[in-house]
């Protein structure tokens, strides 16, 4: 999965580098080798990760791990098949991120507390500028919440987006909705 394309000898000098390199990092034993062909975590050593938090069912341990893409900044050179494999992962932990936030804005919508259900949709749109879905629903609970000048901005914030990564607009629900604010406003300044 590491060096699958290069020569076994030069693929085993690059993990007895890397195994030291990580040594040299932490300052102990990270890595252990209890047989010489195999390699094992060092059970002696607790070791955390934000994957613990990012899999909890407490929602600020979840909401806080995540912080950018899975292994953000970590590469390892002529490794066709691990390159394939972070991808994966990185576009699964983000759904799951984006699904779980769907999942609490939707609770606290019905448990009409807006302020929260504002907040995740915030965080999905700030994780994917172009998840058109949370824009409509954050565009509907600002209105909920008298503030129809933060959804038209949304609203024109998202066509932007939509404009310069697609060469699209924004489809027809989304632009019905931002009709109806304006239309409201319209009627709102006239009384």
């Amino acid at each position: 999965m590491l060096w699958g394309g290069i020569d076994e000898d030069t693929a085993r000098k690059n993990l007895r580098n890397a195994v030291y390199i990580v040594k040299k990092i932490f300052g102990q034993e990270i890595i252990i080798s209890p047989q010489r062909s195999l390699l094992i975590l060092n059970p002696s050593i607790e070791i955390k990760t934000d994957l613990q938090d990012f899999n909890s069912d407490d929602e600020n341990l979840f909401v806080n791990s995540y912080r950018g893409e899975f292994l953000e900044g970590f590469v390892v050179k002529d490794a066709e098949v691990f390159d394939e494999w972070l991808l994966n992962r990185k576009i699964y932990y983000k759904n799951q991120f984006i699904k779980r936030l769907y999942l609490l804005m939707h609770k606290y919508i019905r448990e009409n507390k807006l302020s929260k259900a504002i907040k995740y949709g915030e965080l999905i749109i700030q994780n994917d500028k172009l998840e058109e879905k949370a824009y409509r629903t954050l565009m509907k609970l600002y209105c909920r919440e008298n503030l129809s000048s933060k959804a038209i901005d949304l609203y024109n914030n998202l066509k932007e987006a939509l404009k310069n990564e697609l060469g699209i607009v924004p489809d027809a629900k989304t632009t019905y909705i931002f009709n109806e604010i304006m239309d409201k406003q319209r009627a709102d300044s006239s009384n």
